[in-house]
């Protein structure tokens, strides 16, 4: 009796750990370096998905009209990244509508490093960070969330920006 409770054991624990392996087989590798969201959305399925329901939901793009041609974003994310698959989507969402805004998004590995060093000169530390730039000048972050909204902050960080 005992022994065929030690084979029942052994035989769970061997089917057990052959699952966790082959499931490995089919986790999606996070995306690492300079991305255009068409890759984006090509190998990372989450974010298509997130961004496909953000598109319905954008407000306020009146406020986008009035933003500078010399703006321009840098995203660092994670494709890892629970913060980055809310955000980004939702980002892409904004920009999906509003072609005169130029971005670069970057995909950071788990150490939020990427192959340029990009993230490590803008001193990323969280993701995702959103770097907003007017003249290729650093006016504002927003950093792993919004306070309000994406339209909302970039335009509170352009009246700063414009009275200093």
């Amino acid at each position: 009796m005992f022994n065929r409770i030690i084979v029942i054991m052994v035989t769970c624990l061997l089917s057990f750990i052959s699952g966790c392996s082959s499931s490995n087989n089919t986790t999606i590798k996070p995306a690492i370096g300079t991305i255009t969201a068409e890759q984006l959305f090509a190998h990372q399925p989450i974010f298509q998905e997130s961004f496909q329901q953000k598109v319905a939901l954008q407000g306020r793009e009146q406020l986008v009209e009035q933003w500078p041609e010399d703006l321009h974003i840098e995203v660092f994310f994670g494709t890892w990244c629970h913060d980055s698959k809310r955000e980004v989507p939702k980002f892409l969402a904004l920009m999906a509508k509003h072609p005169q805004v130029s971005y670069q998004l970057t995909a950071l590995d788990y150490k939020k490093q990427d192959p340029l060093k990009l993230a490590q000169s803008h001193r990323v530390k969280f993701t995702p960070t959103f770097i907003v730039k007017k003249a290729n000048k650093e006016i504002g972050r927003i950093v792993e969330y919004t306070k309000q909204s994406f339209v909302k902050d970039i335009s509170e960080m352009l009246k700063v920006a414009d009275k200093s």
